[in-house]
Parts: C-alpha cells; structure tokens; sequence
C-alpha cells in the first residue's frame, strides 16, 4: 500500500470517528500521524513482541475496545491498516477520556505514556505517595520517555505539515 494511499486510509478512518463522536479535541489528525509514525514508521506490516499495525495496537487495548465498542476484531486484523486505526483512534480516545478525569495537567502526555507503558503504571506513577525530584523521573522507563520525546516531535511536524 503506498504511503499516499496510508494517509488517505487514516483520515478517512478519523472523519468517520470524528462525524460518529463529534470530537473537537483530542486525537485531532496531527496526533494520530504522530503516534503512526512513532510507533510503526507507517509499515501496516510493523509487528512486535507486544503489538501490531500501523499503531501498534496490543492485545490489552484490542480487548478494551472490543468491550467497549461491541466489535470483534481479532489481533490478526491489526495487520489491516483500516481496522488497525480504528481501534487505535478509539483506544486514544478511551485513555483521554481516563486521564480527563483525574483533572491531570498534560493530558495528552500521559496518553502517550500510557499508550507505550500502560495505564496503570502511569496512574500508579502519577499517584507516587511521597514524591520527589530524585524518584519521580527514574520511575519512568527510559523506553517510555523516549518514546514520549518521538511523538512530540511527530506532533509538531504533522501539525505543520497538515496545515491548509
């Protein structure tokens, strides 16, 4: 599949999510061209020892958005660039809404550690019980910030490059 034909896959996956939930906020298409290209480089072929897909979609957020959704994607279908963003966009969407409720600064952020380390080390990490400058960031994964630092560099450049 050629690149061209991959974004154009992925914008009409968001217009139909976006139309379906009226989202004004988060993913916006810039977000979800950012976490593409930090997760898989665009290669819908791209699998790992815990995901697959254009979004490297794993297991665990497979299960949450068929349980939320009422769909039944299996893991083999996240090879399926249409069906992979589907879930991933949803998935995105599901960890904001989490994160939206424990009124955190940075939301976005810790969407993105969550998509790459799990929700529930970053719940437990955001609720260290005495936290201090010297534990907080060796509690993060070097893997996790990293990751984190791609996505905002993604950010910005899909920002830029999917202005009109």
């Amino acid at each position: 599949m050629k690149q061209n034909s991959l974004h154009e896959t992925v914008l009409d996956e968001y217009n139909k999510f976006k139309r379906k939930y009226h989202v004004k906020t988060f993913p916006q298409p810039h977000d979800i061209f950012a976490v593409i290209s930090t997760e898989s480089a665009w290669n819908p072929t791209a699998d790992s020892e815990y995901a697959r897909g254009l979004m490297q979609v794993s297991n665990p957020a497979l299960r949450t958005i068929n349980w939320l959704y009422n769909t039944k994607f299996s893991y083999d279908d996240m090879f399926d660039p249409a069906k992979n963003v589907f879930v991933g966009i949803r998935y995105l969407r599901y960890l904001y809404r989490v994160f939206k409720q424990t009124n955190s600064a940075g939301i976005t952020n810790l969407v993105i550690m969550s998509y790459n380390w799990g929700q529930g080390n970053v719940l437990q990490w955001l609720s260290m019980k005495k936290p201090d400058n010297s534990v907080i960031d060796e509690q993060v994964p070097q893997e996790t910030k990293s990751h984190l630092f791609d996505f905002i560099f993604w950010r910005e450049y899909w920002n830029r490059k999917l202005k009109p």
